[in-house]
């Protein structure tokens, strides 16, 4: 033999060959363990892809977000036309009930002013009426006096007793006429 050298010997079982073994049989497992791998992936890429296709894109929900927007916008365009409209009617309403009211306050003097004007006509035809019966009556108790003065002085209280009636019956129908027109 050399020197240096050791000899060459193969142990048995030889151990390349049950390592080539080894090998090929982890080599068979990690290549089914990436198949599974990968088989799992694809079927993830295929549920995200099926997820994708459902789901709208950035421009469509860009687009829709913009439908909405512009949908609150004509929203707030009908509510602030119907204020105005509804502004606008209550000061034609306002308007219409004040110029109502004054032209119930015109008539209302009219009327007014004509009650107190009949008034003022009754009262003067009234006193007329009056002063007409008391000069009536003084020209009888005139008549009266010149009949009595050749009859008995007793007669005096009864002529004042006849100037209290008379007074007392105009003083009522000036009453009553007042109290006529007055209800």
């Amino acid at each position: 033999m050399t020197e240096g050298i050791a000899p060459h010997f193969t142990p048995i079982p030889d151990p390349t060959v049950l390592t080539t073994e080894q090998l090929t049989r982890e080599s068979l497992h990690l290549r089914e363990l990436f198949a599974t791998r990968l088989d799992a992936m694809d079927k993830a890429v295929a549920i995200l892809q099926a997820i994708a296709d459902r789901s709208p894109t950035v421009n469509e929900v860009y687009l829709q977000h913009e439908e909405k927007f512009r949908g609150v916008e004509r929203q707030f365009a009908e509510r602030d036309t119907r204020m105005q409209e509804s502004g606008l009617q209550a000061k034609l309403a306002v308007d219409a009930a004040l110029q109502a009211a004054k032209e119930a306050v015109a008539k209302s003097e009219a009327a007014t002013m004509k009650a107190i004007d009949q008034l003022a006509t009754l009262m003067a035809s009234n006193s007329k009426a009056s002063d007409d019966k008391i000069d009536d009556l003084k020209g009888r108790q005139s008549a009266l006096d010149g009949r009595e003065r050749g009859l008995d002085k007793g007669r005096e209280p009864l002529t004042a007793i006849w100037m209290m009636v008379v007074a007392a019956v105009i003083a009522a129908a000036v009453a009553f006429a007042a109290g006529k027109f007055s209800a």
